[in-house]
């Protein structure tokens, strides 16, 4: 056989050879030759022959050209048709579909066609990362890591699932495809940029936009210093002297003048249940989460004290522990509220809430103020700056009722569970502007006609069935209407 190998740069540019690959012989006669192939010494045929055959048969062989498979299938009416199966650049294999209809040869062509596209330009392979979080480099993607984040986070199931929908509607179009190891800067101030220009439009409140920037720069802080090293994948948080979106003021829930709840508890068209739990919202100031899972077990009416140390998780309809670590807390009970808990007082295992439809509460507390006669403009306004009162505005009407009563703030940190005193501070600064003679006193005394009348029924029924002497009733009201003196 007779043919030219290429060789080293240093060699002659081609050398003529004389080979039989059958025939084992010995290169050390061919010292020149044997130098420009990058052979020494004593080298077999077999050598040889492995290395003409890599860098020189298949060098001079063309490049074959994949043209697909095709497959014939039977489709559920019981017709004939076809698919193809082709090859893509990482060297997986998928099915593609062959439109109805299609003779073999044209089946064939479609396959052979699609093939070729794949080849050139790779769509079905980027379509195939993307959807498995995969980067074009092979890495992980920013969205693909961060629900891997999102995972390890120490939270309520119902923050996880807002959380990972703000990061799919304001986060990953701008950053969810690009490698997380790959992330820089500048990808991070074109996000704030979005985000202003949605604040801009209308389209964003800047709050939601602080609270948008606030899951990025968490992750971002994990991205390099997370507990779990998996998540590590830069040497320094990306997010450090970037600038936060605006800042515009935030809208504020206005809180309930004392008068105006007088007017509320008094309202026999709002239904007993719901008073009573507006009662204990208002007089504790717990968050609705936290209410909603209070049991009597947590109310000790002797040392007249509320344990709070969980709330309810609307995601998963469990209790979780509190927002905060300061959630953890013992709120004092306010000596007006002790009679209503004591007339309630169940179970230590069942709910101190009635069963209401917390979903409703928000529409349905603007509803009841309107029936009591509360209608002061500003607890139905909505504007960009106010928000409409609603269920959470009763504890809004705790922390402003204390501070007006004077409580340190540093108490009013603790009762509300806040971790900074700049958290409770704004409550002092909503009722610093007020005073008693024009809004009424805080916590104001909770009379109502069915207690009384309750009472009144239970007295005559002690008058009728117990002797005057030997029985001890078990509340002050209920001793001076029994007493025989």
């Amino acid at each position: 056989m007779r043919c030219r190998l290429p060789v080293r740069p240093d060699a002659p540019s081609a050398t003529l050879l004389d080979l039989d690959p059958l025939r084992s012989v010995r290169c050390e006669g061919r010292a020149p030759l044997a130098q420009g192939l990058g052979l020494t010494g004593s080298a077999k045929v077999g050598h040889w022959r492995g290395w003409f055959t890599s860098a020189s048969t298949n060098a001079m062989k063309p490049k074959s050209t994949r043209r697909g498979t095709l497959e014939a299938v039977t489709t559920k009416t019981g017709t004939r048709g076809w698919r193809g199966r082709i090859r893509l650049g990482d060297g997986s294999r998928v099915r593609i579909p062959v439109p109805a209809g299609f003779s073999e040869a044209r089946a064939r062509a479609y396959v052979e066609a699609f093939q070729e596209r794949e080849d050139t330009e790779g769509l079905l392979l980027a379509k195939a990362r993307r959807e498995a979080g995969v980067a074009s480099d092979g890495g992980e993607t920013v969205d693909v890591w961060h629900a891997r984040f999102l995972a390890t986070v120490v939270c309520g199931e119902s923050y996880r699932r807002i959380t990972a929908s703000t990061w799919a509607r304001w986060v990953s179009p701008r950053l969810g495809a690009i490698p997380i190891a790959a992330l820089t800067r500048d990808a991070l101030e074109d996000l704030r940029d979005d985000l202003d220009r949605a604040i801009v439009e209308g389209r964003l409140a800047p709050k939601s936009a602080q609270n948008v920037w606030s899951s990025v720069t968490s992750a971002m802080k994990a991205a390099c210093a997370s507990k779990d090293r998996s998540l590590r994948v830069h040497p320094t948080p990306l997010h450090v002297g970037i600038l936060p979106p605006t800042r515009g003021a935030s809208a504020q829930r206005p809180w309930i003048f004392p008068r105006e709840w007088e007017r509320l508890w008094a309202c026999d068209a709002v239904p007993e249940d719901l008073r009573f739990l507006y009662a204990v919202a208002l007089f504790t100031g717990l968050r609705p989460g936290e209410l909603r899972a209070l049991t009597w077990a947590d109310v000790d009416l002797e040392t007249r004290r509320v344990s709070v140390s969980k709330a309810f998780d609307e995601a998963t309809g469990k209790a979780k522990p509190p927002k905060t670590r300061a959630g953890v807390r013992e709120v004092p009970i306010h000596e007006h509220l002790v009679p209503i808990l004591e007339a309630r007082m169940g179970h230590p295992g069942a709910s101190v809430a009635p069963p209401v439809v917390w979903v409703d509460l928000a529409e349905g507390f603007r509803a009841h103020l309107a029936r009591a006669g509360v209608t002061r403009p500003r607890l139905f306004a909505k504007t960009a700056t106010e928000e409409p009162c609603d269920f959470r505005s009763l504890r809004d009407s705790a922390a402003s009722w204390w501070a007006l009563e004077g409580v340190p703030l540093a108490t009013l940190r603790r009762r509300l569970g806040h971790e900074t005193i700049e958290q409770s501070d704004r409550y002092v600064k909503a009722a610093e502007s007020f005073d008693v003679e024009g809004v009424g006193a805080p916590f104001p005394l909770l009379v109502t006609h069915d207690l009384d009348q309750r009472e009144a029924k239970c007295s005559e029924s002690l008058a009728k069935m117990a002797p005057t002497v030997g029985l001890e009733p078990t509340t002050r009201r209920l001793t001076a209407a029994c007493s025989t003196n």
